[in-house]
């Protein structure tokens, strides 16, 4: 029993470390889906907040125009 348990948490933890970028992008989509669906505008601002840290953190790959 405790092998089993052990080997799940092993495979659990596995799974977050090689996913952890998919799942965060998974989790901004759907708070902006919650955020968007409340009919109040603080959360909507406070979604912006975040959502311009990341954008900050992680820029965007554009290709320069030559």
């Amino acid at each position: 029993m405790v092998i089993q348990m052990t080997l799940l948490l092993s495979t659990t933890g596995a799974f977050f470390l090689d996913n952890w970028g998919e799942l965060l992008i998974a989790l901004l989509a759907f708070s902006k889906v919650v955020v968007n669906l409340t009919p109040t505008e603080t959360d909507n601002r406070v979604f912006g907040y975040l959502d311009t840290l990341i954008n900050a953190i992680v820029t965007d790959r554009i290709k320069d125009s030559e």
